[in-house]
């Protein structure tokens, strides 16, 4: 699918592009391939003269294949996330003077928030470059939300860990979890980061652009910040986790051991009067029955006392 995106009468209108057109029309500002097949790609790169990104392209990790500055256009790929912090979407910008270029598999929140705000955008302030910086700033808004969102998921890990002290299996596999989405939520940031600062190092960015750009480039900051601290908090529940497994097996030994205690002195007792000697006095004696459980309790009497005195019970 291809949408195109055209002045019209001061505001930036948005249309689709037919299955039936084999050209895309003349005038667009922006040209959006999504969920793309391989003939609409091929119909921009004649229209326009150019060799898009292909999917290895795309996903390549090094700076200069993450952006690159040529005579009369700049090249972006940066990374998207998609809104269950799951996996990301590499997006492609292929920006010249007259127009822009995107490219990407599947849609995107800060793609869809775009298209809902363009009938409101000034197309009289509006160039390519203007769109890009306008799709980053929602995309960072849209990863200050996530992060948002992974701090609430935190906290209710937290207190269901700290205050009802509940402890479950499943608790470790969703620390796990945040963990992936603050480690995914992270790279991303991270990859916009050096995106906007080969940006706003470039000479194809107006002066006019720098002052935003360096402000998204501390929002970054502040985020990267955030989630330094998203992942201490992971580590310290996860450490309260398995101190709380601990504490529980200590008590069940502890439960275990003095059970073990308490029944020793009657087990000797039993083994002393069990032996099969000849003179043994108390075999023959009225009291000794009642004798022996007199004395087996004594015994473990004695020893609970001992335990509560010393405080191990």
């Amino acid at each position: 699918m291809i949408n195109l995106f055209y002045f019209n009468q001061s505001v930036l209108e948005k249309r689709k592009l037919s299955l039936a057109d084999t050209k895309v029309p003349e005038g667009p500002v922006w040209i959006d391939l999504i969920e793309f097949t391989e003939q609409e790609k091929s119909m921009v790169e004649t229209t326009f003269s150019i060799k898009l990104q292909t999917p290895q392209e795309q996903e390549e990790i090094e700076s200069s294949s993450r952006f690159m500055e040529l005579e009369d256009h700049l090249i972006i790929n940066a990374n998207f996330l998609h809104s269950s912090l799951s996996s990301y979407q590499p997006v492609s910008f292929y920006i010249s003077k007259n127009y822009l270029i995107t490219m990407h598999a599947k849609g995107l929140s800060s793609f869809d928030e775009f298209y809902k705000r363009s009938p409101a955008i000034s197309a009289g302030k509006l160039d390519p470059l203007d769109i890009v910086v306008r799709l980053f700033e929602l995309r960072i808004d849209l990863d200050a939300d996530y992060t948002e969102d992974l701090t609430k998921a935190i906290n209710l890990m937290s207190k269901k860990l700290t205050y009802k002290k509940q402890i479950k299996e499943d608790y470790l596999i969703g620390i796990s979890e945040l963990k992936e989405k603050a480690i995914l939520l992270r790279e991303n940031i991270i990859d916009k980061q050096r995106v906007l600062s080969a940006l706003y190092k470039s000479s194809f960015v107006n002066k006019q652009y720098l002052h935003k750009i360096n402000i998204f480039l501390e929002d970054i900051a502040s985020l990267l910040d955030h989630t330094s601290f998203i992942f201490s908090r992971l580590d310290y529940l996860q450490n309260t986790y398995l101190g709380l497994i601990n504490t529980q097996q200590n008590k069940i030994i502890k439960i275990f051991t003095i059970v073990t205690v308490i029944f020793l002195p009657p087990t000797l007792v039993a083994s002393l009067y069990g032996m099969n000697f000849k003179f043994m006095p108390e075999l023959d004696w009225k009291y000794g029955y009642p004798f022996a459980i007199l004395l087996m309790i004594l015994f473990s009497s004695t020893v609970l006392l001992y335990f509560k005195k010393r405080g191990w019970l």
